[in-house]
């Protein structure tokens, strides 16, 4: 059983005070058919085993980074709950979060969608999971296994769909674009990345018409903590936006994304660019899969 320790928090000067107090858990033992360790992995999945194979042994991914190019799955660990009371003259606050945490099973493919290579790994809440996949294939030496979808890439015979986040946007005060979300991307309805501010996504298609999806608050970040009361509360701001478009045989399409929140709700921004803009704007962001 993890240990964990009481928190407790006084703030004079406001005249009232925090206690937070967690109440440890045991781990369940069947919390997920994928929780499994690192010299786990190679029972699930050997190199040479079908992508289809993948899909059929564990169920769909909760992203499909490329798509077909890195297979994640995730489950999430409860190991107890925290309690919580702030209280004051004026006003008293109670409840209940749950501790969560989170594992990443990460199964890279190669061109004729077999496995390459497999690996766990903790899962970080405060990056994104795309950035995350380039970590670990940034360890195993495969920092090429995506750089064919950078914009600068040499074309290739099937079509590609590069959508970002600019650094900065036009929300207008009070308003912004925090990194606090980190948006999936899921075209055709399989999420095939995130992004943070500054980063592109590069996705293969094939030619014709798709639905690109931004969701500003996936629902695969906040698995095992659904009965949060933060959480919930976040559902409510949760407006996904799906977006129609067409895709010319062997040619790129690019769409640019962005978020405004500061007013109590999150608001998508996708909005298709042409060639040139699209590059130029591309050029001064990173892949978000590239290594940090």
């Amino acid at each position: 059983m993890r240990s964990l320790w009481a928190l407790v928090v006084l703030i004079p000067w406001l005249n009232a005070c925090v206690v937070a107090i967690p109440i440890p858990a045991g781990q369940d033992p069947d919390a997920s058919r994928l929780a499994v360790a690192e010299s786990g992995v190679r029972i699930l999945l050997s190199p040479g085993d079908a992508a289809s194979e993948v899909r059929e042994r564990l169920g769909e991914p909760v992203v499909n980074l490329g798509p077909e190019r890195v297979y994640v799955y995730k489950w999430a660990v409860s190991w107890g709950r925290l309690v919580w009371f702030v209280g004051g003259p004026s006003a008293a606050a109670a409840g209940v979060e749950p501790l969560v945490e989170g594992h990443l099973f990460m199964v890279a493919l190669d061109e004729s969608k077999t496995v390459v290579d497999a690996a766990t790994k903790p899962f970080k809440p405060f990056s994104t999971i795309t950035a995350q996949v380039g970590g670990w294939l940034s360890e195993a030496g495969r920092v090429e296994h995506m750089a064919e979808l950078q914009a600068d890439a040499p074309g290739r015979e099937r079509s590609r769909l590069f959508v970002y986040r600019p650094a900065s946007a036009p929300c207008g005060f009070p308003r912004f674009d925090s990194n606090a979300f980190k948006p999936s991307i899921a075209l055709d309805n399989v999420v095939a990345g995130d992004l943070h501010k500054g980063e592109y996504l590069g996705l293969e298609a094939i030619a014709g018409e798709h639905v690109v999806t931004v969701d500003p608050l996936p629902h695969y970040r906040f698995e095992g903590q659904e009965d949060s009361r933060f959480v919930k509360r976040l559902a409510e701001m949760r407006r996904p936006v799906s977006l129609s478009l067409t895709i010319d045989d062997g040619a790129d399409a690019y769409l640019e994304v962005y978020l405004c929140t500061g007013t109590g709700s999150v608001d998508v921004h996708a909005e298709l660019r042409d060639h040139e803009s699209a590059l130029g704007a591309i050029e001064a962001l990173r892949p978000a899969w590239a290594p940090r």
